[in-house]
């Protein structure tokens, strides 16, 4: 399942919203703008005047005084041309870090079930290439397509002040230009989606060949995957070169078009000179406005070309919006306060539940399971038995298929993601750590815990030891560069966030995999002390876990097949006891 896109028009919608608290400055920049179009318009009609001047003859103080005024309007021209530029990039730079505080939010509140299907390039596309093509247009194209729009509409204007019969000639070369650049968008609007895509695509293979690479050296898998990323590669050059060729069809044809009307001006102007229907005077000063409206026809066919990529990168930034449940996206208000109570009880139910990551392949299979608030449930069996997808579905990650899991009567699907998370919470072994200090990641689980609840947490975990001999402490900084935890050390973080957040119900999956089984296990109960009168559902990879637990559930093929505590399975002497007997003669 890829990401949603949003419409070309909700991007640029959503976009020119979040505007909204720097219009001062984007108006500032805009009025600057207008002034510096108005005095580099004037220049070519000072000249001209000038010409005009010397020809029917004039003083030298006259020449001078124009000399001087076409001086004076270059250098004002330049100043505000300055100023608008500064302030056009103070704009843009804030309204980039609104875009980008924006996606940031907006994928911290998708569902983890729809980032993980999405996969990591998609992901990282829309953070790096795409915010990449957005910033790049508002630092470049957004001063230059104002300016370059007033310039074409201001020289149009002195154009056909200067001479009407001219300004017809240039202006009937507008509608050919609508049509190459309609031409233009109907193939680049597609062609630039399907660029992106394949990025995202390319992007993807990359990361994942890379934090997999230890499993493709084992299995002996490099020239399989080289070939498959030389395939992909194929791909998006392919899809590069098709956007490269619209690219220079544009900007060839843009030139004969600005020159075009250059050619025709001469000629019709030396006829009507010649005449005495216009000054030469007249005629120059139309040439040079034809000279300068080359440059902003030019910068509106790079923007054309520039746009469509933002438009599609636009599309994609905000489309991850669309992927945030309803119930994140706006205010929720319960009638019956079931759903806002239902983190009071950690009473947890399966009822039916069968489960598909791919349509017609179930990995659960009517599996119903009530756990009672405040037990510590193990689930066993062989690998493969869907034992780790249980445990996404008793913590909401992912939705079952058929029937239902609820959190005191009340389907975890309707339950706010925010009330959710605190409330039920899966920890794998997969760990992370955030750049900062020791200190700030355990706060992130709870932004106001003190120093003593953030030991008592590391004593719980037994990361004491290792935290107290470290020079600075809780103020220690991690990340590269900085010092760097071990495995264990970086699980035992974990586990420390995981009960300064404190929640209801805790499901553990392979949590303490990286630490010695020895002291796995007293971590273990340590926790289940601090952890006291919670419910903690333990995805057993090791078996002593399920000596511990009040209850035991047995899966086989997606299903649970016994259920009871370690005495009643062991009398029963089915496949738990097996487990457990083969286990103990390890």
């Amino acid at each position: 399942m890829k990401l949603p896109l949003t419409t070309s028009a909700q991007g640029w919608n959503k976009a020119w919203k979040l505007t909204k608290t720097h219009r001062s400055t984007f108006y500032l920049a805009f009025a600057l703008e207008i002034t510096a179009v108005i005095f580099s318009v004037a220049i070519p009609w000072v000249v001209g005047k000038l010409l005009d001047l010397i020809t029917t003859g004039t003083t030298l103080q006259t020449v001078y005084l124009f000399l001087g005024g076409l001086l004076t309007l270059v250098i004002l021209s330049a100043v505000v041309t300055y100023f608008g530029e500064y302030y056009a990039t103070v704009f843009s730079e804030k309204i980039f870090g609104n875009i980008r505080a924006n996606l940031i939010d907006d994928y911290l509140k998708v569902p983890l079930s729809t980032l993980e299907s999405a996969g990591s390039g998609d992901i990282i596309a829309r953070g790096t290439h795409d915010l990449n093509s957005v910033r790049y247009m508002l630092h470049m194209g957004a001063s230059t397509f104002v300016v370059s729009t007033l310039q074409v509409i201001f020289i149009y204007t002195a154009i056909f002040v200067t001479s009407w019969q001219l300004g017809l000639i240039v202006l009937a070369f507008l509608p050919v230009y609508a049509l190459m650049v309609k031409w233009y968008l109907d193939r680049a609007v597609p062609a630039y989606r399907i660029e992106a895509s394949n990025s995202a695509k390319l992007d993807a293979h990359y990361v994942e060949v890379l934090d997999q690479a230890v499993t493709v050296e084992a299995f002996s898998l490099q020239n399989a995957e080289k070939h498959s990323y030389l395939h992909d590669l194929n791909g998006t050059l392919a899809s590069d070169r098709y956007t490269s060729l619209l690219r220079s069809w544009l900007f060839r044809y843009s030139y004969w078009l600005a020159l075009m009307p250059l050619l025709l001006v001469i000629l019709v102007g030396v006829y009507l000179v010649g005449e005495g229907w216009l000054s030469v005077g007249a005629v120059t000063a139309v040439s040079l406005y034809i000279l300068q409206l080359r440059t902003p026809l030019d910068r509106m066919s790079w923007l054309v070309d520039v746009a469509q990529v933002t438009t599609v990168a636009l599309r994609r930034i905000f489309g991850v919006g669309l992927a945030v449940p309803e119930d994140v996206t706006t205010e929720v208000t319960v009638e019956s306060e079931t759903a806002e109570d239902a983190g009071n009880s950690s009473q947890l139910s399966v009822a039916n539940v069968s489960f598909e990551y791919r349509p017609g392949k179930p990995v659960l299979r009517s599996v119903s399971l009530d756990i009672k608030p405040g037990e510590t449930l193990a689930i066993v069996g062989p690998s493969g038995a869907g034992k780790s997808t249980l445990g996404r579905l008793l913590a909401g990650i992912n939705s079952p298929t058929v029937g239902e899991v609820t959190l005191n009567g009340v389907p975890l699907t309707q339950i706010p993601e925010a009330i959710l998370r605190n409330e039920v919470v899966l920890v794998t072994q997969e760990h992370h750590v955030f750049l900062g200090t020791l200190r700030e990641n355990l706060t992130l689980a709870c932004a106001d815990a003190t120093d003593t609840q953030i030991h008592e947490a590391l004593q719980a975990v037994g990361a004491t030891q290792w935290v107290t001999a470290l020079e600075n402490g809780l103020d220690t900084k991690l990340g590269a560069g900085e010092y760097e935890l071990s495995a264990p050390q970086a699980q035992q973080l974990s586990l420390a966030r995981i009960i300064l957040l404190n929640p209801h119900t805790l499901v553990l999956d392979e949590a303490t995999s990286l630490i010695d089984p020895t002291v796995a296990r007293n971590l273990e109960r340590s926790m289940r002390s601090v952890l006291a009168g919670r419910t903690v559902i333990s995805i057993a990879h090791r078996l002593y876990t399920s000596h511990d637990a009040d209850r035991i559930a047995v899966m086989i093929d997606g299903q649970i097949t016994e259920l009871g505590s370690h005495t009643e399975l062991v009398e029963q002497d089915g496949e738990y006891a097996s487990l457990w007997h083969t286990w103990q003669h390890q």
